[in-house]
């Protein structure tokens, strides 16, 4: 039952600020600063083979906890 609940399992973070992300390589300067601009908090997700995948975005932490 645990290998079959683990297929299922799906993470979800949150993104308070692009600043790490940028600085981590995960996103270009360019996509982290209109970001910043826009003030866009990406909702970010990990898929089968262990990448980050962008899952949703909204322009506040409360629609991040809503979706």
């Amino acid at each position: 039952m645990a290998e079959k609940w683990t297929n299922n399992v799906r993470i979800f973070v949150s993104v308070k600020t692009m600043k790490y992300l940028v600085r981590g390589g995960r996103v270009s300067f360019v996509s982290g600063l209109i970001a910043r601009i826009l003030n866009i908090c990406p909702i970010v997700s990990i898929d089968e083979s262990g990448k980050p995948i962008l899952f949703d975005k909204t322009f506040n932490q409360k629609a991040n906890m809503e979706k």
